[in-house]
């Protein structure tokens, strides 16, 4: 008797904090992500919020090979309508290490902040730029 009400119980605990947490972290899951990266890098863990303070979009940039001088630091996040039009773009610099000969030196992060959140449909295009 012990055993199946206890697996009641986890199952209900387990269903509510994933209702909760999905409630709680405001993450749209209807904007389209385009992800530009230079040949020697990529993006990872890409993510959109809205939320009281905005619109965020943050991520990884990882390095693919050693470092060169000539790898872009800065990624411009545009969001564009789905005819192509920008509604809005910012530049923002990546954050941490991208220059160490350890793989977990090769990351840097970054987080873009829009006023406003887009409205449905938007695409959400990531890129390296200098």
């Amino acid at each position: 008797m012990k055993k199946p009400l206890l697996k009641t119980a986890l199952a209900a605990f387990a269903a509510a904090a994933v209702l909760s947490g999905c409630a709680a972290s405001g993450i749209p899951h209807d904007f389209a992500k385009e992800l530009v990266a230079h040949p020697r890098t990529y993006f990872s863990q890409v993510r959109t919020t809205a939320g009281a303070d905005g619109f965020r979009v943050s991520g990884k940039v990882r390095l693919t090979a050693s470092p060169n001088a000539g790898i872009p630091n800065t990624v411009e996040v545009a969001l564009t309508d789905p005819a192509g039009r920008v509604i809005d773009t910012k530049k923002v610099s990546c954050t941490g290490l991208m220059n160490g000969s350890n793989r977990r030196h090769r990351e840097g992060r970054f987080t873009a902040l829009f006023s406003e959140t887009p409205p449905i449909g938007t695409i959400v295009r990531v890129s390296n730029v200098n």
